[in-house]
């Protein structure tokens, strides 16, 4: 029995075959034969790019609430300094 060779295909080629299917009016299926892969490849790779793209999307929504976050603490150490300030300035003013 013959050992089959595995093809190694590259993100941009997956991405270029996932990207003609949605791009055009060809059928998974025609765009396989095109390229010369099965068409289970191209439905794998599309559905492989999706989740990427959905845990990308929550990344950057965490990455965006982080930023928030770090601006809004910045803030708040400022207003604590000046607080500290003025309370040590009214401390020894009272004496």
């Amino acid at each position: 029995m013959k050992k089959r060779n595995r093809r190694d295909f590259t993100p941009e080629f997956k991405r270029e075959a996932v990207r003609m299917v949605e791009e055009s009016d060809k059928t998974i299926a025609a765009v396989s034969r095109e390229l010369g892969i099965g068409g289970n490849l191209i439905a794998r790779w599309r559905r492989e790019f999706a989740t990427q793209d959905i845990e990308a999307s929550r990344f950057d929504d965490k990455d965006a609430e982080i930023r928030r976050l770090q601006a809004e603490l910045r803030d708040l150490k400022e207003d604590h300094d000046i607080v500290k300030k003025a309370a040590a300035y009214f401390a020894k003013n009272s004496r």
